[in-house]
């Protein structure tokens, strides 16, 4: 697969909760990673007319789909979370857990499994699959795709039980092939929580993740 990046997704929330949309920037067009000015020794731009170091205005694209919760529960608590898995694949997810992919490239919805807990503000991570790094995009299979990672952002602290999985922490993953049959689905499994949120000595703290990586080559 190719690193570059052709297009860039931009999710718009409206007046009505719960009711979000999707337009789509065409990199190719829109010159917004343009190198600027040089900076003198002062870290400021040398001779640099302020008129002409304008941003242009950017006309946004019309909608290309608009994503609406589901209208069964109550209304104060409609929301609809969109996270990335490739630059046109994004899993949607409502306040009940409900979630369908939607491929931007072909508009093709593909229904998912429900979150094992709805995720109140979660942050989400996509880790490539060994063999789809190493494909180019003609040969890209959807067998390849990887797994998408499902987190609070800001997690409670849990007490340790037998079972070690936490319903704060779960990961989607393509491949699991049906016992019947040849077809293969997307499976929600929950995950272990990082570690510091079953310490007792943190067990008064809740706490915030404003950053995160892969680390390991994402194992």
């Amino acid at each position: 697969m190719s690193l570059s990046r052709r297009f860039l997704n931009v999710i718009m929330d409206s007046r009505i909760l719960g009711l979000r949309s999707l337009r789509r920037i065409d990199l190719a067009r829109q010159k917004f990673f343009n190198p600027g000015p040089p900076l003198n020794g002062k870290g400021s731009v040398a001779n640099a007319d302020c008129e002409a170091s304008k941003m242009p205005r950017i006309h946004l694209p019309d909608p290309i789909i608009t994503f609406r919760a589901s209208p069964k529960d109550d209304a104060q608590r409609r929301s609809i979370q969109n996270l990335p898995l490739t630059e046109s694949k994004m899993l949607c997810a409502d306040q009940s857990g409900r979630t369908f992919l939607f491929d931007a490239e072909t508009h093709h919805v593909v229904t998912m499994p429900s979150l094992h807990k709805p995720k109140e503000k979660p942050l989400s991570l996509f880790i490539p699959s060994a063999v789809s790094q190493n494909m180019d995009e003609e040969e890209y299979d959807e067998d390849y795709v990887g797994t998408l990672f499902v987190m609070e952002s800001s997690p409670n602290m849990e007490l340790r039980y037998k079972d070690q999985t936490s319903d704060q922490f779960e990961a989607y993953t393509y491949g699991q092939q049906h016992k019947k049959t040849s077809f293969k689905y997307w499976k929600c499994q929950l995950l272990p929580p990082p570690p510091y949120l079953r310490d007792p000595m943190q067990m008064k703290v809740r706490s915030e993740i404003m950053s995160y990586a892969v680390v390991g080559g994402g194992t």
